[in-house]
């Protein structure tokens, strides 16, 4: 029989014992390491991320609004897809952008970008309801620096508003959403004065005075663009102009204007002068534009014409028919 040796079992046991508790330890380190490699995964996908925004460029967007709840929007964002949400206001009239791409989509009301690789800078505006009574479809478009304009032609008949007991004609719904309005007679017989500019011109004083006597004060009259460009050659593609344009409160109609507004039209129409009306356009250093039983012409700026008022309204609602017998009125 083998002799049992206390010593060495001892050892064994001993050994037995330490690979026991390694065994223990090496359990819960595991767990430990996998916690700690999950956290520097997560802390490297972080500084990854902070890596890659870091390393795109920031581009600012800027929107003005016309007709909106706010008047501007502003956001710096990283270069690539944008989506964001912007509250709309009455009915959407067009986006317009100066620079980069940009969409505004009126059922989700959101704006956004498929790729930002620029800065942008847009024109949002919105219509008024209160032209929730004029019939769009009926009436013919083109663009202007804010979008579509919806005009009509000089034979309408429906085009009838009545504001402060004096008759004026619509134009034309702007891009911004106002309302292009046309007195619906000729006032004064001025010269157009030593000049070819129509804001030191003696038409301009003319219409300022009349401005002042009849309708100053009422808040919905507001100041909008008028295309006063020296025009030596015109076309009528469209009504954008390719300068900084003047806003006012008062004003006439330019040349564009009347050419789109009449074009194919026969027989009479609400622009008809006997004896001309002055345009808002110079040619070239001493002439200025007129128009008269549908031809238009050129005359010296000495010349004694009369002209029609120009105002644009917004933030009302029209009211009627827009016909002689029931003009649309004005309700705020």
């Amino acid at each position: 029989m083998k002799k049992f040796d206390v010593e060495n079992e001892l050892k064994k046991v001993k050994s037995n014992k330490k690979i026991s508790n390694n065994s223990r330890m090496s359990n819960m380190f595991v767990p430990l390491l996998v916690v700690a490699c999950c956290s520097l995964a997560l802390v490297g996908v972080a500084f990854s991320s902070k890596l890659t925004n870091d390393s795109l460029e920031k581009h600012n967007i800027t929107i003005e609004i016309i007709g909106g709840k706010d008047e501007r929007y502003t956001k710096e964002v990283y270069q690539g897809a944008f989506r964001d949400s912007l509250e709309g206001n009455g009915t959407f009239g067009s986006m317009t952008c100066l620079s980069g791409n940009l969409t505004y989509d009126p059922f989700t009301e959101t704006i956004s970008s498929p790729y930002v690789n620029e800065d942008i800078k847009c024109v949002l505006s919105f219509m008024d309801d209160g032209t929730k009574n004029i019939e769009f479809g009926k009436l013919n478009s083109i663009s202007d620096n804010f979008g579509t304009s919806y005009y009509y032609k000089a034979d309408a008949k429906n085009n009838y508003v009545r504001i402060n007991n004096l008759m004026f004609r619509i134009v034309r719904i702007n891009g911004t959403g106002s309302i292009r309005l046309v007195l619906n007679k000729e006032i004064g017989n001025v010269t157009y004065g030593n000049t070819v500019n129509f804001y030191s011109s003696n038409v301009y004083k003319e219409l300022l005075n009349w401005y002042d006597a009849n309708l100053k004060g009422i808040d919905y009259i507001v100041e909008d663009e008028f295309d006063d460009s020296n025009y030596e050659g015109y076309f009528t593609n469209d009504l954008i102009v390719d300068k900084t344009f003047t806003l006012a409160k008062v004003g006439t109609l330019n040349v564009r204007e009347v050419a789109i507004i009449t074009e194919g039209v026969e027989g009479s129409n609400y622009l008809d002068s006997k004896d001309g009306i002055y345009l808002m356009n110079g040619h070239g250093y001493d002439m200025v534009h007129f128009y008269k039983e549908g031809n238009f012409g050129l005359v010296n700026s000495n010349t004694t014409l009369s002209v029609r008022p120009v105002i644009n309204i917004s933030g009302v609602e029209l009211v009627g028919q827009g016909t002689l017998d029931n003009p649309y009125t004005i309700e705020k």
